[in-house]
């Protein structure tokens, strides 16, 4: 196995305010990307949530049924009025079984996560697995032509936050041997979708990806970033 991570603050923002979290275990894999709205709190209640979210993953084990994980997440919602009520994040978790290759994904807000065959040109030739929570999404299914629509794509449908609790849109997928599991920022997937030769370090947003490639090697973790912004939970 092998987890790569490149995060870069984006050229219009103070702060980089998006984190992976990674929990390796002899049999799953858990992986979250928490992209938090800029505020004070930010960089905090990323790590929070990222943290919360792949820690019920981990106690909750692999099941294609994530009620129990759901549930965790709600109960974590309703106590974080106490330390992050103003906190907005997009977020998405993934679960994978180490032995079969069959993974789960819990997603709100517009981080995406998308599968890439062993061929594919670095990271370009992805197939996303799940879809925004923008508003502009529902207007482009109406017919809306994308110039109308720009103007919605950074308003979440879904999110996590301290005023009420959205339950995660849930999908399957299975990974085979030398393919990639990508999980993406909107800033990243955004700006590589409309131009893929734009420089990564040049991007408007925090622009974040967590790579696994599914290999049956001993476990490597490479990162590049410019943010403390990549944890690893331990495992018991």
């Amino acid at each position: 196995m092998q987890i790569n991570w490149v995060s870069q603050t984006g050229r219009e923002r103070a702060h980089n305010c998006d984190l992976a979290c990674c929990c390796v275990a002899e049999n799953l894999i858990v992986m979250g990307l928490v992209d938090a709205a800029e505020s004070q709190k930010a960089q905090a209640f990323a790590n929070h949530w990222a943290k919360t979210i792949v820690a019920a993953a981990y106690n909750t084990g692999f099941n294609p049924d994530s009620t129990g994980i759901v549930d965790i997440l709600s109960k974590a919602q309703k106590i974080q009025r106490h330390s992050y009520l103003n906190e907005i994040a997009s977020y998405c978790l993934v679960v994978v079984d180490r032995c079969s290759g069959e993974g789960i994904v819990l997603s709100a807000g517009d981080c995406l996560v998308g599968l890439a065959g062993a061929s594919a040109h670095q990271d370009y030739d992805v197939k996303w697995i799940n879809s925004p929570h923008t508003a502009d999404v529902p207007l482009k299914a109406l017919g809306e032509p994308t110039a109308a629509t720009s103007d919605f794509q950074h308003l979440l449908t879904r999110s996590i936050n301290a005023k009420r609790f959205t339950e995660p849109e849930t999908n399957m997928f299975w990974i085979s041997t030398g393919s990639k599991l990508i999980l993406a920022s909107d800033g990243y997937w955004r700006e590589r979708e409309s131009d893929t030769n734009t420089e990564f370090t040049n991007t408007t947003d925090d622009a974040s990806c967590l790579t696994l490639t599914w290999r049956t090697q001993d476990l490597a973790i490479n990162q590049k970033t410019d943010t403390a912004n990549l944890l690893i939970l331990p495992t018991e």
